[in-house]
């Protein structure tokens, strides 16, 4: 990733307790691609997403150096967006598939609800699923359920309410007082770490279901 297109945070602004994140927090979807200028530009924000840096009495902490700026990118990469993100944003995404299957009172193996995406996908290539749609000659109205169950909710136009609460509960969860910011000018434009939620959280079923 270029330089040039690393964003120029502005002074951190506060809601309450939180820090608020700015729409481009994230210039690219992919983390591998984000180059160290980048975390020396959003060193800044460091202390309001881990508590042993925001407790730091000394003041230390805003002190911008080498050594510094590589702990705020690990932290970065493997607690703010690592794992346990992917995990959080994950379970969110089978949350809502899940709830969505269970209003249209459709079960997997043995009368249950499927409860991840996984088990949907198990539950449509499955032989009673096949003999109810393929063979009875419902295979439109087949699709019209899997497209509502996994890819309407990762459609631009869809509700990102879900995201989120997700994105809230992890936040909060985890102890890093931020909050995402509105769009400056553009109320049609979605913050860069909602699409990054979204990416992660619903690449592996998109990716099962084409």
């Amino acid at each position: 990733m270029l330089d040039s297109l690393i964003p120029t945070f502005p002074e951190v602004a506060i809601c309450g307790d939180k820090a608020v994140l700015p729409q481009n927090f994230l210039p690219t979807l992919s983390m591998d691609s984000l180059p160290s200028s980048y975390f020396f530009a959003a060193y800044k924000y460091y202390p309001h997403f881990d508590s042993q840096v925001r407790n730091d009495e000394t003041g230390r902490a805003m002190d911008v150096n080498e050594d510094r700026v590589n702990s705020w990118e690990f932290f970065f990469r493997t607690q703010v967006f690592g794992d346990d993100f992917i995990k959080e944003m994950r379970h969110a995404f089978d949350v809502l598939v899940s709830s969505r299957v269970r209003l249209d009172n459709f079960c997997g193996e043995g009368g249950q609800h499927p409860k991840t995406w996984k088990q949907v996908e198990e539950m449509v290539l499955s032989p009673q699923f096949f003999e109810t749609f393929i063979q009875g000659g419902k295979t439109g109205e087949m699709v019209g359920y899997i497209f509502k169950w996994i890819y309407a909710s990762t459609m631009e136009t869809a509700d990102w309410g879900w995201i989120d609460d997700a994105l809230v509960e992890y936040f909060e969860r985890e102890g890093m007082h931020v909050t995402l910011g509105p769009s400056p000018g553009d109320r049609c434009r979605v913050h860069s770490i909602k699409r990054f939620a979204k990416k992660v959280a619903t690449n592996s079923a998109l990716t099962a279901f084409k």
